[in-house]
């Protein structure tokens, strides 16, 4: 019987850090106004990651373009770090362009650098822009920081099909931290793929 041995060259890890803005980086006040069936309703942060469309339905995002808060130090400390070390870090955030103005000006009065920010208009939008971010660099693990479990689990859906790592960390509304995904893809040495193929072949003829 004749075994192939596939050798995979071990990749430095580079890491993708993907914060998302409203309850993880800072509480706002901003909302999302809907007109549905006559009504209107207000939308926080929260209440917009978990909204669904429906026909008809018309969103004011002119107030989500209105950045006033208070930052979250636990976060914003860990970006700050992660920045400091050159590392790559971006903000996928829900809210619309006109907001990427203000979402700048809140790093300029912490002290701290803006990251690159990438502003969907809708949670619905954010797997496109991470597709996008994977395929233009050269990455091997993803770690996202988000306060929705629904974003948390659509980002890692296309993460994992690009056979990408992924991490994954829950901002809670009361600010702590709780990590839901840490995926490890194991990668094998030829020394140690030998010595498993060993093993298989000594089974068989046993």
């Amino acid at each position: 019987m004749k075994v192939k041995i596939i050798k995979e060259q071990v990749r430095p890890r580079k890491t993708l850090f993907v914060f998302d803005f409203d309850d993880t980086l800072a509480h706002t006040d901003s909302v999302v106004r809907l007109q549905r069936g006559g009504e209107v309703s207000d939308l926080d942060s929260g209440a917009f990651a978990s909204y669904e469309y429906q026909p008809d339905d018309r969103l004011d995002f002119s107030d989500f373009g209105r950045v006033d808060g208070q930052l979250i130090a636990s976060t914003l400390a860990i970006l700050n770090d992660i920045q400091r070390k050159g590392k790559d870090a971006v903000i996928i955030t829900a809210r619309p362009p006109e907001a990427i103005g203000g979402i700048q000006k809140f790093f300029t009065d912490n002290n701290m650098a803006s990251p690159d920010i990438y502003a969907t208009a809708g949670s619905a939008n954010k797997p496109q822009v991470m597709i996008n971010l994977l395929s233009s660099g050269d990455y091997n693990h993803v770690v996202v920081y988000e306060d929705c479990m629904k974003n948390i689990e659509k980002l890692g859906d296309v993460v994992r099909q690009q056979g990408i790592e992924y991490s994954a960390v829950c901002i809670n509304k009361d600010t702590t931290m709780s990590k839901v995904y840490q995926e490890t893809i194991i990668r094998l040495t030829t020394q140690q793929l030998s010595r498993i193929i060993k093993e298989e072949l000594r089974e068989l003829i046993c």
